[in-house]
């Protein structure tokens, strides 16, 4: 899960970087991406 946090974070910061917003692609990026990885989290289905 934590590789999708940094993944999403690296992408917005790139869109930042070329765009010359920062911060602010880099914080949607890291929020979307925790709002992905909490719900692959929570709708997992547990293994027997």
């Amino acid at each position: 899960m934590g590789a999708i946090i940094l993944i999403g974070t690296w992408l917005g910061h790139k869109a930042d970087q070329h765009w010359d917003t920062l911060p602010w692609l880099t914080t949607l990026g890291a929020i979307g991406s925790f709002s992905i990885a909490l719900y692959r989290l929570f709708t997992a289905v547990p293994k027997k």
